[in-house]
């Protein structure tokens, strides 16, 4: 099973993220559902792993995170495009944050993380399409705000791929309050 570990993101900034999600032929939207902000890819795991992953998670005691969401951009190789994103500040608490999730993963065995942590939420998918034609999206994109938000959860999310693009599950949840760790909703 494939996992990482996620804020989740409120309902009411996800209504508004779907309707800055364009819908274009050359693009997959980014489902309702699946909208989050991605803290750590972890990769393949089996159920031992898992097991360990989430007593860890469980085990973190962290407030609510406030999200500044920045510009939109895109990741890809050159000027190929595989997805568009909606960039998100590295506040110090949420880059500690992550930090933090990184200390509590490595110390039950999970290797350190390949790639620098780059906070953001993706908006669509694509299969390598030049820069050129997602430009003009990008720049109409940039008059929409969202407001700051809290995230009050972490969950550790599985990911399954689908016809129509990765679907998300999660398999636990840890809330972000002020109260002490272990409150999280059990693996099923």
């Amino acid at each position: 099973m494939r996992v990482f570990v996620a804020l989740v993101i409120p309902n009411e900034i996800r209504d508004h993220l779907v309707q800055l999600a364009p819908s274009r032929p050359f693009m997959q939207a980014v489902e309702w559902e699946n909208f989050h902000l991605t803290l750590r890819f972890i990769g393949k795991v089996d159920y031992h792993m898992l097991r360990d992953i989430d007593l860890a998670l469980s085990r973190i005691s962290h407030p609510p995170i406030v999200i500044r969401t920045d510009q939109p951009s895109w990741f890809g190789v050159g000027k190929n495009v595989r997805a568009l994103i909606l960039r998100i500040f590295q506040d110090a608490p949420l880059m500690a944050f992550q930090k933090k999730i990184d200390r509590s993963l490595y110390q039950c065995g999970v290797p350190v993380a390949r790639r620098k942590f780059y906070p953001h939420i993706t908006l669509a998918r694509m299969r390598s399409v030049k820069i050129g034609k997602i430009e003009p999206l990008i720049a109409t994109l940039s008059l929409e705000k969202i407001p700051p938000f809290h995230s009050t959860q972490m969950a550790l999310y599985s990911s399954h791929a689908g016809s129509d693009g990765y679907l998300h599950q999660a398999e636990a949840i840890y809330p972000l309050t002020l109260l002490p760790a272990g409150n999280s909703t059990p693996l099923t």
